[in-house]
């Protein structure tokens, strides 16, 4: 549904009209669209999860440590290649 409004221009002889302003009111997603937006399916080696976040827990690295000590070997080896 369009909504027209008022520029505040239509009474001034030096301005062209072009055309019209109106604002469009988006419609709102039904519950279906939400709980489907909402679903998260995640399949891994463990099985398949529905709407749950993995959160995987890292270990707590120092600032100033040496990355090569918690880097695995893949990573490492495609960094040298670069």
């Amino acid at each position: 549904m369009a909504i027209e409004r008022r520029l505040g221009t239509e009474e001034n002889p030096d301005i062209i009209d072009q055309g019209k302003s109106i604002e469009i009111e988006a419609e709102a997603p039904t519950f279906d669209e939400q709980l489907m937006e909402a679903l998260e399916v995640t399949i891994s080696e463990d099985g398949i999860t529905i709407g749950e976040e993995e959160v995987e827990e890292q270990e707590e690295i120092p600032f100033d440590a040496n990355l090569v000590e918690y880097l695995d070997n893949n990573i490492l080896g495609s960094i040298s290649k670069n």
